[in-house]
């Protein structure tokens, strides 16, 4: 896991956190009282140093000093590994009494100081500085206590120039995933078929088939190809076909998608884009990405290995909250 440095937009002080991915999507999870409010944040790896631009999120109750940070760009390959993790983390299967304090300094270096751990209760646990040179400065808010690879606990208060109190692994993983979960809303059954046709500039493409129908005419899912959107009532798995125009088969790297859904719909959750080549029927669909949509309505798949493609198909399994599932853009380069 990724030890990162988080700047708000709202806040004069720096903390640390902990960047993850989770459903294709990176996270940072720190401390509230680093961001202050929702709203944009920057997170920052250690040496050699990238920055992302991320949304933070506090949706824990007001006691609980946790929030999350959705990084959209900035820090691809340095978000691995995944959530599994975090929350098969356990401070109560440590053997010994010490760890590590991982800290990320302002110049990318880490800094790594042995600590003692004293006093555990159920959500929290103390622990001291082993060398008495050493200082629990500010800015230390967010950084991990670590057992071996193992993370256990996030420091949110300094208690004196040598002593913090964490938050234990276990609650942050809690809450973290009902948060990743919650609100949404699976999609079982297969729906009825419906065909509309449409193109787009770029790689340009057509709607092929589009299993489940708009709520009215004028939101068809040929809008997604621009201008317009597309909202429909999920019935099951929803399931767009898009042909890529021309005889020959088009290099397709990338795939952009966008929701802005509006009060009373929802943004699409788990997503699932595989691709064909065949000239004609019986279709052979290869995966070429799959995970979740942030909260924020961007799917973007980054650059991918190079494929040959004739067709996509886009299904949408899930979706973050109930309502009808709207999509405004599609994009493939």
């Amino acid at each position: 896991m990724e030890p990162v440095r988080i700047n708000s937009a709202f806040s004069a002080e720096d903390g640390q956190g902990l960047a993850f991915s989770h459903g294709g999507t990176c996270y940072a999870v720190f401390p509230a009282h680093v961001a202050t409010m929702p709203g944009p944040v920057t997170v920052s790896t250690a040496l050699p140093v990238q920055s992302g631009a991320g949304e933070a999120y506090l949706p824990f109750w007001e006691e609980m000093d946790l929030a999350v940070a959705l990084v959209r760009y900035g820090l691809e390959g340095r978000c691995d590994p995944g959530f599994d993790r975090l929350r098969d983390a356990r401070l109560d299967l440590v053997a010994n009494d010490r760890g590590t304090l991982i800290r990320l300094l302002a110049n990318g270096q880490v800094e790594r100081l042995e600590m003692a751990v004293e006093e555990t209760s159920y959500r929290h646990f103390t622990a001291t500085l082993r060398d008495p040179e050493k200082e629990v400065f500010q800015g230390t808010s967010g950084a991990f206590f670590f057992v071996g690879d193992m993370p256990v606990g996030m420091a949110v208060e300094a208690l004196d120039p040598r002593r913090a109190r964490f938050v234990r692994i276990e609650e942050i993983a809690m809450n973290l995933g009902r948060w990743l979960r919650s609100d949404s809303t699976a999609f079982a059954a297969q729906g009825p078929s419906a065909t509309v046709p449409g193109d787009q500039p770029g790689l340009a493409m057509r709607m092929l088939d589009a299993q489940t129908p708009p709520i009215s005419p004028e939101l068809a899912a040929d809008r997604v190809l621009g201008p317009g959107a597309y909202v429909a009532e999920p019935r099951g798995p929803v399931v767009l076909d898009l042909g890529f125009e021309g005889e020959e088969a088009v290099t397709l790297t990338r795939v952009l998608m966008e929701s802005a859904a509006e009060q009373g719909q929802a943004v699409p959750q788990t997503v699932l884009i595989q691709v064909d080549s065949s000239r004609r029927p019986p279709y052979r669909w290869r995966r070429f990405w799959s995970g979740d949509m942030g909260r924020d309505g961007v799917l973007d798949t980054g650059a991918r290995a190079a494929t040959q493609a004739r067709r996509m198909r886009i299904t949408i399994r899930s979706a973050w909250t109930a309502g009808p599932i709207r999509l405004d853009r599609i994009e493939a380069r």
